[in-house]
């Protein structure tokens, strides 16, 4: 009897575990925690540099923008008439208007790059939002949907990027990559 007690107890606490612990934290037969919030980057005082139309650097703490996918820095775009343009500059540029000192970046995690990957923000301004809203910058849909709504719009009022024809910027990467392989 005593061990039946004791099977149905660890039975009944691992039960709730499985049932609340993935919601709510709890540690498998270790009680229950909370998250640590998600650390918030200031630039408050440190400087800024910026990379690209979906990466710079605060401080020495370089940020990806979770969600998007800006074209490459010395990527070309096609405009209206088919004419080349340095559509990566232009978002390297677009992204320089919208960081200043007052930006914040919630930290989501890390990339293989050990980026740190982040929603940034420039007071209510969600930037990784503007940037695919403004045409400068695609929705990565392999991590997320939340930028999709913006992108439907950029492409339907044929904004930056979307004026014309381009090559997504993971396939320009990609091209690049098998490009310099063959050499």
């Amino acid at each position: 009897m005593k061990k039946f007690i004791t099977y149905s107890a660890g039975l009944l606490a691992f039960s709730v575990c499985v049932t609340f612990g993935f919601k709510s934290g709890a540690a498998v037969f270790g009680g229950f925690y909370h998250e640590k919030p998600k650390k918030i980057i200031s630039a408050k005082g440190r400087p800024l540099k910026i990379i690209d139309g979906d990466s710079f650097f605060i401080g020495k703490t370089e940020i990806r923008l979770e969600g998007i996918d800006a074209p490459e820095y010395f990527q070309e775009c096609y405009d209206a008439e088919d004419n080349p343009y340095p559509c990566g500059k232009k978002a390297k540029k677009a992204l320089e208007k919208l960081v200043s000192s007052d930006i914040r970046c919630k930290k989501i995690t890390r990339d293989k790059y050990r980026r740190v990957v982040a929603v940034c923000y420039n007071g209510k301004l969600n930037i990784n939002r503007e940037m695919v809203a403004q045409g400068h910058a695609v929705a990565y849909k392999r991590y997320t949907h939340e930028f999709d709504d913006a992108e439907k719009s950029a492409r339907s009022l044929k904004k930056g990027i979307w004026q014309g024809r381009f090559l997504k910027p993971e396939f320009y990467r990609i091209l690049k990559k098998q490009k310099k392989n063959q050499k």
